[in-house]
């Protein structure tokens, strides 16, 4: 019941190496995204020790082989990693709505808003 040893027998050096450094970048990401943002940062925090909790459980038990965990898991660490590279947007005025230059506007109306 070691979650390791489970990757290890059924896909090899290989295949237990691909699986740990796509995790380990995604944790990586969520760890990197703490000491850059100023918001969110609790909620960086909890998933970083829900990614802990779940690999030493993996050590003792299967629960990533079950698949409604591992979708669990994976969309916890999705949202970690979105937050974590996430960067304010601008917020833009008249979203939807075109402003009008003096040019684009009709010869009667740009003479009356003189």
């Amino acid at each position: 019941h070691n979650i390791v040893l489970q990757w290890l027998i059924q896909t090899g050096f290989v295949g237990t190496g691909a699986a740990t450094a796509v995790m380990g970048a995604i944790v990586a990401r969520i760890i990197a995204g703490l000491s850059r943002r100023r918001r969110q940062r609790t909620l960086l925090r909890a998933i970083s020790v829900i990614a802990l909790f779940v690999f030493l459980h993996g050590l003792v038990d299967y629960a990533l082989e079950i698949p409604g965990f591992m979708w669990w898991f994976a969309w916890i660490l999705g949202i970690g990693a979105g937050i974590a590279a996430g960067q304010r947007g601008t917020r833009r005025q008249g979203r939807g709505k075109r402003r009008r230059s003096s040019r684009s506007r009709p010869a009667s109306e740009g003479a009356l808003s003189r």
